[in-house]
């Protein structure tokens, strides 16, 4: 799902780029795709993370996550299963709370910045303007 939704995002900012004529700056829009296949990209790269501790960095020894150390040879198959599923959710869901409050503290200043844009005062030309 999260693939789909990056190829999509992708593929409607390619769309939208071919369509509107070539510009030397980025514009509001680019920012918020740019943005957008940015955290879809981060969000694809936690989940592969995880994927790759569950199954390749099991069998590299490591520091114990818990103060007491307790010995490799008395825990139960079970207690490493238990002990693999903590660590997994601690990462799931410190790499779901970070992405989503970075998402949010863009959606806020990109919408606010945005807004501040097209409320400003537009000057009024008048005669005297024109040479």
């Amino acid at each position: 799902m999260g693939m789909t939704s990056l190829l999509t995002t992708a593929t409607m900012f390619g769309a939208l780029t071919s369509k509107t004529p070539p510009i030397s700056y980025s514009t509001k829009l680019d920012v918020w795709f740019v943005a957008c296949i940015t955290f879809g990209f981060l969000a694809l790269f936690e989940f592969t993370i995880e994927i790759v501790y569950r199954y390749y960095w099991q069998k590299i020894p490591r520091i114990p996550l818990f103060k007491e150390k307790p010995n490799k040879s008395t825990l139960t198959k079970q207690e490493k299963a238990i002990r693999t599923d903590a660590v997994l959710l601690r990462m799931e869901l410190w790499g779901a709370a970070l992405l989503l409050m970075g998402f949010i503290i863009f959606n806020i200043y990109y919408w606010v910045d945005l807004y501040q844009t097209y409320t400003r005062p537009v000057k009024q030309f008048t005669e005297e303007d024109v040479p």
